[in-house]
């Protein structure tokens, strides 16, 4: 079975769901942002099973996503779709809205860091 790993670094404490309920998130790192205060920066790791999906969402924080294995098929705001593939770093602004996000299933080989 093939997963989907995202890391992502989020540049406050979020609040809200981050994912749908079937992804496994895995904390990293939590660090005070000394010159932010009240302020925490995250990491994590998301792993997203073959052909999940998520629901529109939107999060509270900046979030910088790199794939490590799979690709993610996202939406945001009015944008047109886009593949993320594995070394894809993208960059989220706070209350991007994401409408419309799929974790196909692969077959064959994918790509693994």
């Amino acid at each position: 079975m093939t997963f989907t790993k995202v890391i992502l670094a989020l540049a406050c404490l979020m609040s809200g769901t981050l994912v749908a309920q079937e992804a496994k998130v895995t904390p990293l790192l939590a660090k005070d942002l000394t010159n932010l205060p009240g302020e925490e920066g995250l990491m994590i790791t998301v792993e997203y099973p073959p052909g999940s999906s998520d629901p529109i969402h939107r999060h509270n924080a900046h979030g910088f996503i790199y794939v490590l294995e799979g690709s993610i098929v996202t939406g945001r705001h009015q944008e047109a779709l886009d593949d993320w593939t594995v070394d894809r770093i993208v960059g989220d602004r706070p209350l991007c809205l994401h409408t419309f996000v799929v974790h196909p299933a692969r077959t064959g080989h994918d790509h693994k860091l």
